[in-house]
């Protein structure tokens, strides 16, 4: 009986705590300025060092990097009292910004991010050639979730991949049309394209596609499409044909054999067809970065891709998930 009442007046105390720290919670109003309110990737971590975010908005917690979520230009947050620290992003062409707050006495602040460049002035664009909207996962998100991360990331081109390889069930495939989504605007491009998966011969991205193309993958054990056939030149000469752009993601992972060296059956979904591919004229670029790429030896590849005189573009794709908050990073931006 003493026991019971012990856990109970422990419970009751740890719940008036939870509760006493609630009702003093303060909320913070900021707003993102270059100007005029710009969107921006923000991290808001309390007192307590835990992150904390607006309410409706995603938090996304990438596994060892700082949770974030994405705003429009101004929100409203709810932190416990105290010192907070909040720091603020805007793709690679403004310097990242921190505010210290003491949220006993602030309780609204504005911060201006600096843009150091400005490449589109300059002629060059920054895109991602590798982003998921809808995969299954557990955040519902919509087109519009794509554009607010695109400027808030300063990206001018998302190409948001179509793919599958478990069934039938592909989404999206009607969103593929060769032009940019209705929602775009003038300095944010969302284009449907594909990305198509073989677990043998590596996995393409394809830009500015007029429909899917099948196809969309091969390889996989205990799936429709467990065949390692037709070869990627098939679905690479296609995509040509419609007038799309072609290359390879994630060309060699980390922590894996060089993929040209070991059994060519292994599983792995490295670019081994990468320069046959590109030798035939059906690939223009190849992913330098991406989620799971060992980048050095990516690069080396690309360096005896173009020192056997083949014109071969650098490319960046994150492979991110825009339905998940945890596994892959924030979208990035590369200058074409």
């Amino acid at each position: 009986m003493k026991r019971a009442l012990a856990v109970c007046c422990i419970t009751w105390v740890v719940a008036w705590a939870a509760f006493a720290r609630a009702a003093d919670s303060k909320q913070l109003t900021v707003r993102v300025l270059d100007g005029q309110p710009i969107a921006a990737r923000v991290s808001a971590v309390g007192s307590d060092g835990k992150p904390y975010a607006p309410a409706g908005s995603i938090l996304r917690q990438p596994e060892g990097a700082t949770p974030y979520f994405y705003t429009d230009g101004k929100f409203v947050v709810t932190l416990p009292p105290g010192a907070a620290r909040l720091e603020f992003w805007r793709g690679s062409e403004y310097l990242p910004g921190r505010v210290d707050v003491d949220l006993e006495s602030d309780t609204e602040i504005a911060v201006r991010l600096v843009r150091w460049v400005h490449l589109a002035e300059q002629g060059w664009y920054s895109g991602d050639s590798h982003i998921h909207l809808h995969t299954g996962g557990p955040i519902k998100v919509e087109i519009a979730d794509a554009l607010l991360a695109a400027r808030a990331e300063d990206l001018n081109y998302s190409n948001l991949c179509v793919s599958n390889n478990v069934g039938d069930d592909i989404r999206d495939a009607e969103l593929i049309t060769g032009k940019p989504h209705a929602l775009s605007d003038e300095r944010h491009l969302l284009v449907f394209g594909e990305e198509m998966r073989s677990s043998i011969y590596g996995h393409m991205q394809f830009f500015g596609i007029k429909k899917l193309v099948g196809p969309q993958y091969t390889g996989f054990d205990n799936t429709p499409l467990s065949n390692d056939y037709p070869p990627n030149f098939e679905q690479a000469e296609e995509a040509v044909r419609q007038g799309g752009v072609v290359t390879y993601g994630h060309p060699i992972f980390t922590n894996q054999p060089d993929p040209f060296t070991v059994d060519p059956l292994v599983h792995n979904a490295a670019a081994r067809e990468l320069p046959i591919d590109a030798i035939l004229g059906k690939v223009h670029a190849m992913d330098l970065m991406c989620y799971g790429s060992d980048e050095d030896l990516s690069a080396q590849l690309w360096y005896r891709l173009l020192n056997s005189g083949l014109r071969l573009a650098a490319s960046v794709g994150t492979d991110a998930l825009l339905d998940h908050s945890t596994l892959r990073m924030p979208l990035k931006a590369t200058a074409s």
